[in-house]
């Protein structure tokens, strides 16, 4: 059997988040020709889950650049949470500065305050939301009160500001803070990226995965390339992402996912 792994953003979805007619034959075709499908990305589980529903097709799902991940069944199959003494030092570290961010579970939003511009992205095509939402002013009581298992912090800032925060955040203990696009910074537990989740399901599942191949954008999708027996970056990925790959297809915007899995079956 064969392995493919997909980011969303940047490379599945194109410019208005959707995953276009061509890209949804592209998966029927991949499922065709054996291959079992991951969709893997930096976003809220559900979120995953819903593209997944929107492609029509059967795929496991990775979300929060690896922390979680799910079977095509839904079952949640693997997860690491950040600790709770680290998530409770770094939300008020994050409050103290007057910072914006999100933090996620598998598929409730939590923070402070709700800027809805910056989750507009995470609907279905009938407008329907991926994720359910939690807004308390003293957000970081109310995750520790309920024991909430926390596996992204998400951060949204100027270039500038993101590297600074970036910084800063890294010195804190047990957890990585990494750019998952250039004005986003992601905070997970330590060591957590979609390779290691991938990884997980090739050593816990019976199957006998023979080729494994992974496409992405941007450095949150570095080492599922590499490590990918054919790693492809897109066009419109970073400089970064596109040295470890294999193979460059054309941009989001350009039915690049739909090249790739071309180029893919051609081989």
């Amino acid at each position: 059997m064969k392995l493919f792994v997909a980011d969303l953003d940047g490379t599945l979805l194109n410019e208005d988040n959707r995953v276009s007619e061509k890209s949804k034959e592209a998966l029927k075709q991949l499922e065709q020709a054996g291959y079992i499908i991951c969709l893997a990305s930096g976003r809220v589980l559900s979120s995953v889950e819903s593209i997944i529903q929107e492609a029509g097709v059967k795929a496991l799902a990775i979300g929060n650049n690896g922390a979680i991940m799910s079977d095509e069944q839904r079952n949640i199959i693997y997860k690491n949470s950040i600790k709770k003494e680290v998530l409770k030092d770094i939300v008020t570290y994050l409050i103290d500065d007057d910072l914006v961010f999100h933090m996620y579970d598998n598929n409730t939003f939590y923070s402070n305050k709700l800027i809805k511009e910056r989750v507009k992205h995470m609907v279905n095509p009938d407008g329907e939301d991926h994720v359910k939402y939690h807004i308390d002013k003293d957000i970081s009581n109310y995750i520790e009160e309920n024991n909430t298992d926390i596996y992204k912090i998400n951060l949204q800032l100027d270039l500038k500001n993101n590297n600074e925060i970036k910084s800063k955040l890294e010195s804190f203990r047990d957890i990585d803070a990494i750019m998952s696009g250039k004005d986003c910074t992601d905070v997970m537990a330590k060591d957590i990226n979609k390779w290691d989740a991938i990884n997980f399901y090739l050593k816990n599942s019976n199957k006998d995965i023979e080729k494994i191949v992974c496409i992405g954008d941007y450095d949150n999708d570095i080492t599922m390339v590499e490590n990918a027996d054919v790693g492809i970056a897109m066009e419109n990925g970073t400089s970064e992402l596109k040295e470890v790959a294999d193979y460059i297809t054309s941009s989001n915007t350009d039915e690049g996912f739909s090249k790739a899995v071309d180029y893919i079956l051609e081989k």
